[in-house]
């Protein structure tokens, strides 16, 4: 991204906050001491560093905006139609577990450790934050949902579709994606360490700077995956589609890429065999 066009995100999202805060509507009962959220300047800062890209960072701008327009509402006379607070209330509000409808709603920060969420939709649902230590999530939606920073241990993701989701720095160790879905998953910087992910459609995941030490990658498509950075200690790759995989500068001394299939793989990489 240009530095002309960083410079007009900025002015936009700090007029906006400036206009919030001198804002004369009603605001005798205003909160003036609100403070910009954690999970926006994460989100900024995974942005500046590009690990999230422009359309997601747009996402969360968008989502700031709103949190501070329903803040706002809450100390004017302004009011939503009835018919939009129903709707918002009956989708991110559903108790039907384990299949709730929880789409495009906000459950960042929430506690979930040990919740039975299999075959719940949680499609573009932001979990940032959350803490899903030990749930289940077989067979869930979770297409485009936002799963930064998650503490996530020892979760079953089985036949999961995770494809466009957003994983970063996310702690996932000990978890099972067998047959999982996540096609174009960012997963920058993910601690996946002694995980399972046989049989899953990981084409275009972006693994760089991921902790993949012992991983089960076996008979996976890992086709166009970005490794770059990441640390694949006792790996397990057998038979796994690397076709245009990019491996550059990654050790490889202890990682099995037995039958493997590596057309076009970026393999500028160390201590393997199969390294140019």
């Amino acid at each position: 991204m240009n530095f002309k066009v960083t410079q007009i995100l900025y002015i936009v999202v700090l007029g906006v906050l400036v206009l919030g805060f001198s804002l004369e509507v009603n605001y005798a009962h205003a909160d003036t001491e609100q403070k910009i959220p954690q999970w926006f300047k994460d989100d900024d800062n995974l942005w500046l560093s590009g690990n999230m890209s422009d359309a997601q960072f747009m996402q969360s701008i968008h989502k700031l905006l709103t949190s501070l327009s329903s803040k706002e509402n809450t100390t004017t006379s302004m009011t939503v139609p009835a018919t939009t607070v129903t709707q918002q209330a009956k989708n991110c509000n559903d108790k039907n577990f384990p299949h709730v409808d929880w789409h495009g709603c906000d459950y960042s920060g929430a506690y979930l450790s040990h919740a039975n969420l299999n075959n719940a939709n949680l499609a573009g649902t932001d979990l940032s934050h959350a803490n899903l230590l030990k749930a289940y999530l077989l067979q869930t939606n979770l297409e485009n949902a936002t799963l930064n920073y998650v503490e996530a241990t020892n979760v079953d993701f089985t036949s999961a579709d995770l494809s466009g989701a957003s994983m970063v720095n996310t702690d996932v160790q000990f978890s099972d994606f067998n047959y999982a879905i996540m096609e174009n998953t960012n997963a920058t910087g993910a601690i996946l360490h002694d995980s399972t992910m046989r049989w899953a459609d990981l084409h275009n995941i972006i693994l760089k700077g991921a902790n993949l030490d012992r991983v089960l990658f076996m008979n996976s498509d890992l086709s166009g995956a970005d490794f770059r950075g990441a640390s694949l200690q006792d790996t397990g790759l057998g038979g796994a589609n690397l076709t245009n995989a990019n491996f550059d500068g990654v050790d490889l001394k202890s990682a099995d890429l037995g039958s493997a299939i590596l057309d076009g793989a970026h393999l500028h990489c160390k201590n393997n065999p199969v390294c140019n």
